[in-house]
């Protein structure tokens, strides 16, 4: 039995030996580039030593000239299953005929794997770095960590190219440790942002916030659904937005209700407000209504520092800081500022109502007179105005024309608004709105009883009647002769002339004084004023002198007063011939029903009709902010004086 043993064993090992001869026969050609030969030395004994065969094989396959690696990697596995599977002593026999060893396996190994992963860049092929991956990921860890980040990008970058939400879905779900899946996941969220909102429809972009709570462009979606209700700029709208989405972001929801606070106060006004806060008793803001309130009932009135214009309250204190070139009055609270000649209008909060970019802006009955280079434009009290047709200045005025005439049935004279309008510190006047006087005078001063104006052109004093037609009045007589003398006074007397010479005569026609004065004016209350030997007093029906005929100048003024002009200035008797003024001052005018402007060398003043002063003599000019309040103006800049509280209003350091 051991004989029969020993004859297999040899006969074995003899097989063996001239199989592994035959591996060495293959290798020779194959090292000859004899490539058809080489694997017919292999295929022959591979039944008759599979090891030495499957290495000869594993070597063809791996050639250039071959380069099947997927044969290659076949008959390597099988080589190295074989090899671990041999003895030691066996391994050394197969050694001494042909080169193979661990480190030389592990060495063709790697080439193999090297190869095939080049071979997966050239084609730039996923699916064979994944097989690179798969079948050598676990031997060489370097390797695997490159053909890793190859394969992640060359799939992030078909990502790319694809450009869809599909695409970076797919590639985050197959990729999910790559490098490049943040930036995958950033893309993938753009993507399918905008994909779903593409048509940027109301409801794409409902469903999409809906939907996508987490999204990081949900800020996005909210911006451009608030957008659409806010295109048209309208509360409506913004009253829509806040029904329909309650929940959305906060910033949205206080913008759209302060639209709403913006667009329905136009004009910035008190009676604006109290309707407001009737009208949206749920305004989330109260702390910034308080304020407004507190803000609309001030009386702001512009101020001059360092040449620049600002507002001040009735305190003194800052409300606008300086920072415009003119600044006019608050009317309906709204004011004309400008800025470099640029003409725009403000609220009483600073905020731009129309964009400063005007040659001039001006008041009318319905709104505001717009001009630029282009034209004019009339715009209404909503701020409604088409700036693509300007009108010519012709056009302005038959518009003007047109609405004053038909607002002349409705309009009562004895309350007809005259207010001064400025213009590069030049001043004209207004009347219920329209421009009647040009603002190029110094000075304008009205005396509403009389309805006359007078204006200071910087030489003389030129008078206009109540529509703006300039009178020829000279000096400081504020009446024509022929109506003076064709009047009788309420006491029923008139002044008549005969051969040159005035006298008095009642209605009946009596001579009550013959006609010995050189001039003589109409009797009030018993007083009749006379001229004689070039010079005017005043005397009783009985000749008494109240004052001595020794005045340049008297002048009937108001109901029962005089204008009396001296060796030294002007001044103003009462119905009883005392003195109210002094006749020691440049100027007496009427400034409004109450108030008489004065002046001396010293400057200008404001005294009562009982001659009781409220601003002594100092000031450079003054002149009616509005019905109620003084503009003063000195070296020391503007201030106001307010005639219903007797309070002086000045800037406040």
């Amino acid at each position: 039995m051991r004989l029969v043993l020993l004859i297999i064993f040899y006969i074995a090992a003899l097989f063996t030996l001239r199989a592994q001869k035959n591996t060495q026969k293959g290798l020779t050609a194959l090292l000859d580039n004899n490539f058809g030969l080489s694997k017919s030395y292999f295929y022959k004994d591979f039944k008759k030593d599979s090891l030495s065969a499957s290495f000869g094989l594993f070597k063809y396959y791996m050639s250039d000239f071959v380069a099947k690696n997927d044969s290659a990697y076949h008959y390597m596995l099988q080589t190295t299953k074989l090899w671990s599977a041999t003895t030691e002593k066996n391994k050394l026999k197969i050694q001494n005929k042909i080169p193979i060893s661990d480190s030389i396996l592990f060495e063709l190994f790697n080439d193999l794997a090297i190869k095939e992963f080049n071979t997966a860049v050239s084609n730039e092929s996923i699916g064979q770095l994944d097989q690179v991956i798969f079948r050598y990921g676990s031997a060489f860890s370097k390797l695997d960590e490159i053909a890793i980040q190859y394969r992640d990008s060359l799939a992030y970058q078909q990502a790319v190219r694809a450009n869809t939400a599909e695409a970076f879905s797919l590639f985050i779900e197959s990729y999910p440790n790559s490098e490049q899946l943040k930036n995958a996941i950033t893309q993938y969220q753009l993507l399918d942002y905008l994909e779903k909102t593409d048509s940027s429809s109301e409801q794409n972009l409902a469903r999409f916030i809906s939907e996508n709570p987490d999204s990081p462009h949900l800020e996005k979606a909210w911006q451009r659904l608030f957008e659409l209700y806010n295109r048209s700029q309208n509360i409506e709208n913004c009253e829509l937005f806040i029904q329909r989405y309650p929940n959305a972001p906060s910033a949205y929801l206080n913008e759209a209700w302060g639209l709403i606070y913006k667009f329905f106060m136009q004009p910035f006004t008190e009676e604006k407000f109290i309707s407001f806060k009737n009208t949206y008793a749920d305004y989330p803001f109260s702390e910034e209504l308080a304020k407004d309130e507190a803000l609309i009932v001030k009386s702001l009135f512009p101020f001059v520092l360092d040449g620049a214009f600002g507002y001040m309250d009735e305190n003194g204190a800052v409300v606008i800081e300086p920072q415009y070139s003119e600044a006019g009055a608050f009317k309906n609270g709204m004011a004309i500022v400008a800025q470099n000649n640029d003409y725009g209008l403000i609220n009483k909060k600073n905020e731009m109502l129309i964009p400063m970019r005007y040659l001039d802006i001006s008041h009318w009955s319905e709104g505001l007179i717009l001009e630029d280079s282009l034209g004019f434009y009339l715009v209404d009290s909503y701020f409604m105005w088409d700036d693509s047709s300007p009108l010519t200045y012709e056009e302005v005025q038959q518009l003007l024309s047109s609405v004053e005439a038909s607002n002349d049935s409705t309009v009562d004279n004895n309350k007809q608004q005259f207010e001064p309008i400025e213009k590069n510190k030049k001043f004209g006047l207004s009347k219920n709105g329209k421009k009647i006087i040009e603002p190029k005078y110094d000075q304008i001063f009205f005396d509403s009883p009389r309805g006359i104006v007078t204006v200071n052109n910087g030489k003389s004093l030129l008078y206009f009647d109540s529509t703006g037609k300039q009178l020829q009045i000279n000096g400081l007589e504020w009446f024509t002769r022929a109506a003076e003398l064709a009047q009788f006074s309420k006491d029923g007397l008139a002044v008549f002339s005969k051969a040159g010479k005035f006298g008095l005569i009642n209605k009946d026609g009596k001579v009550l004084v013959k006609n010995i004065y050189q001039d003589a004016l109409v009797a009030n209350n018993g007083l009749w004023p006379v001229k004689q030997n070039e010079l005017w007093g005043i005397i009783t029906l009985n000749s008494k002198i109240i004052l001595p005929l020794e005045y340049k100048r008297i002048i009937p003024y108001l109901d029962d007063c005089y204008l009396v002009e001296g060796l030294n200035g002007i001044g103003l008797i009462d119905s009883k011939g005392n003195w109210i003024l002094k006749p020691e001052y440049k100027t007496i005018k009427l400034l409004c029903d109450s108030y008489l402007l004065i002046e001396n060398n010293m400057g200008l003043g404001i005294c009562l009709l009982n001659g009781d002063f409220l601003l002594n003599c100092g000031y450079e000019r003054i002149m009616l902010f509005n019905s109620s309040t003084l503009q003063l103006a000195n070296k020391e800049g503007l201030s106001y004086y307010l005639l219903d509280k007797r309070q002086l209003v000045q800037y406040q350091p």
